[in-house]
C-alpha cells in the first residue's frame, strides 16, 4: 500500500511539473495576417521598390538642379570678366587717343 501511494505521489508531482514547464494550450487567438510582400518590405508607408525610385528620381532632379545652377553661375561669371575686359580695352582705346 505504502509503494501504491509513494508511486502516485511521485508520478502527480512529475506530471504538474511538466504542466508547469509546458506552454499552455493556445486559445483562439486573433493573428494579423500581413499583406506585405516579404521581397518586398513596406518603407514610410510604401513598397520598398516604389521607395527606391521614388528617391532616385529626388537625387536625379537634385543633381540636374545642382547643374543647371553651376552653369548658369559659370555663364555669369564669364559675363562679368566680358565686361570688364571690354571696359579695360575700351578706356586703353581712349587713353591712346
Amino acid at each position: 500500500m505504502k509503494k501504491i501511494i509513494i508511486t502516485t505521489t511521485l508520478l502527480l508531482g512529475t506530471v504538474f511539473i511538466y504542466a508547469q514547464k509546458a506552454e499552455p494550450v493556445r486559445q483562439v487567438k486573433e493573428y494579423t495576417t500581413s499583406t506585405e510582400d516579404p521581397h518586398n518590405p513596406l518603407v514610410n508607408g510604401i513598397p520598398y521598390n516604389q521607395y527606391k525610385a521614388q528617391v532616385q528620381t529626388e537625387e536625379k532632379n537634385s543633381a540636374a538642379a545642382e547643374v543647371k545652377a553651376r552653369k548658369e553661375a559659370v555663364t555669369k561669371k564669364l559675363e562679368i570678366q566680358r565686361k570688364i575686359e571690354n571696359a579695360t580695352s575700351e578706356q586703353s582705346v581712349q587713353e591712346k587717343k
